[in-house]
């Protein structure tokens, strides 16, 4: 049960528990919904028809893009993929991005390009949180590492990858080295919500 549970989260980007995701029958959330305050049967019940609507949505938006060709189509796959949880696009709906990429070879949207570097990401994210609840900090820190070198990410996903490193530098109580790559990751756009979240690390950083 333990080894089932790691895998869904990996594949749905959980975050939290409980998280309950509705899926189709391939197994594609097209909902991700809270939990009712007075959770009984009769709320439960009426919380999954509202989400239900979110699937017809999400149909009707893949049946008009079925109708069109090339770009055109690539941007209905894009307002399609929009109706559905951010976390999961990029795991799964795998097919659907590639099927983006050919129609869109030159990735004029852009949005195969953040496709690709969320999944990365969240890839980086489960092998990041697998070394550091192994207590190998050191290794956790170089993966990160790896994984700017090799990937070479840009804009936010840069800073969330670098975010990990703080992460990794404060419980090695390395905090003069946690601040410098907090001050490194603020300059690359200080804008984002990553960065936002950094400048709030780094208050707590200077505290210790």
């Amino acid at each position: 049960m333990k080894a089932q549970n790691a895998e869904l989260q990996k594949a749905f980007s959980i975050q939290a528990f409980p998280t309950l995701m509705l899926c189709d029958s391939g197994g594609r959330p097209y909902a991700e919904a809270g939990f009712p305050d007075e959770m009984n049967p009769a709320s439960m019940l009426k919380l999954l028809d509202s989400q239900l609507e979110l699937k017809s949505a999400r149909d009707a938006a893949f049946a008009k893009a079925e109708k069109a060709t090339g770009l055109e189509k690539a941007k209905l796959l894009i307002a399609a993929l929009e109706l559905v949880p951010e976390a999961s696009v990029s795991s799964a709906y795998g097919e659907t991005i590639d099927e983006i990429a050919k129609l869109d070879p030159e990735d004029t949207t852009g949005f195969v390009r953040k496709a690709r570097a969320e999944k990365a990401l969240a890839e980086l994210e489960s092998e990041f949180g697998e070394l550091m609840g192994k207590e190998k900090i050191d290794a956790a820190i170089a993966l990160v590492d790896s994984f700017l070198k090799e990937k070479n990410p840009s804009g936010e996903a840069k800073q969330k990858a670098m975010l990990f490193k703080v992460f990794g530098l404060a419980t090695k109580e390395d905090f003069g080295k946690a601040v410098e790559v907090t001050n490194e990751l603020i300059k690359i756009d200080d804008s984002t919500e990553t960065a936002g979240m950094a400048k709030q690390v780094k208050r707590q950083l200077e505290n210790q």
